[in-house]
């Protein structure tokens, strides 16, 4: 017997923002850095349901210059990396997500995207250990 499951998408961008609000977008998701209430407090809304968690601390990237950043949604579990540094990790059941991904800015910033890369949604063969050969 086989099974699949479902991984990714990983989201890369390379952007930057001229002050606030570089978004990023994924089903009921959303990621905020240089959020305009608070912009050193990374605000993430679970891509599931909405639930909106502030990271103290995490939030604040380089204005006016290229960021690299990383969003991997997986089965279990979700992680946003920023210029390769762990910013939050969360656990959840994704599995079962399918939506379209964006990225954008809000109240009034600026967004340039570099580059934007998303790896889709795809199964991922796993073989049954009592599969007879």
């Amino acid at each position: 017997m086989t099974t699949y499951r479902r991984t990714g998408p990983v989201v890369k961008t390379t952007a930057r923002t001229d002050s606030t609000n570089l978004r990023l977008y994924y089903a009921a998701g959303v990621v905020i850095f240089n959020w305009e209430k608070n912009p050193e407090t990374l605000r993430v809304h679970d891509p599931l349901t909405n639930q909106r968690t502030g990271v103290r601390g995490k939030g604040n990237i380089s204005t006016n210059e290229w960021n690299e950043i990383e969003w991997k949604v997986l089965p279990e579990r979700m992680e946003i990396r920023v210029n390769g540094r762990l910013r939050h990790k969360a656990g959840g059941d994704f599995k079962a997500l399918k939506a379209p991904i964006g990225i954008g800015p809000a109240f009034g910033s600026k967004v340039s995207v570099k580059s934007f890369q998303v790896t889709p949604l795809k199964p991922a063969k796993k073989t049954d250990k009592n599969r007879q050969k």
